[in-house]
């Protein structure tokens, strides 16, 4: 190997550590900007579901849990990209366990019910709702 092809890996392998690092801190940096107003969400909206202000109509209740479990599913997101990160720098050792494969795609169904209802389209889960035969596949978990 030449002495320019030893001197390009040498840059490219700096550059390579340098992106990474950036990758990191801007991980660790947008985590904690995310997660502070989304846990205020979903603390308000927990709130508003307990009722705490007053009786709140039926209709309005659905509405507050759909956003309570949303924020829910959004903080689930931003942990899961964290772990990724976590896992790439070798900080976590993966484990799997079952998990209801239905009960998360009547979950999301009901999340994008509003949506696709706007948009003029119909969206059906098929299958049963709770845990069952062939319903659960590995995921990673936190250590």
């Amino acid at each position: 190997m030449t002495a320019d092809a030893v001197a390009d890996l040498a840059r490219a392998k700096l550059d390579a550590e340098m992106a990474d690092r950036a990758k990191s801190e801007f991980l660790a940096h947008m985590s904690h900007e995310l997660r502070t107003p989304l846990n205020a969400v979903i603390g308000f909206a927990d709130m508003l579901r307990m009722q705490l202000h007053g009786p709140m109509p039926g209709r309005y209740l659905d509405s507050v849990e759909t956003i309570a479990a949303s924020g829910r599913h959004l903080l689930d997101l931003i942990n899961d990209l964290l772990d990724l990160a976590r896992i790439e720098a070798g900080a976590i050792e993966l484990q799997t366990e079952p998990i209801d494969l239905g009960s998360i795609a009547h979950a999301t169904a009901r999340m994008l019910e509003p949506l696709a209802a706007g948009r003029g389209v119909g969206l059906r889960i098929e299958g049963r709702q709770g845990p069952g035969p062939g319903a659960t596949a590995g995921q990673s978990s936190r250590c």
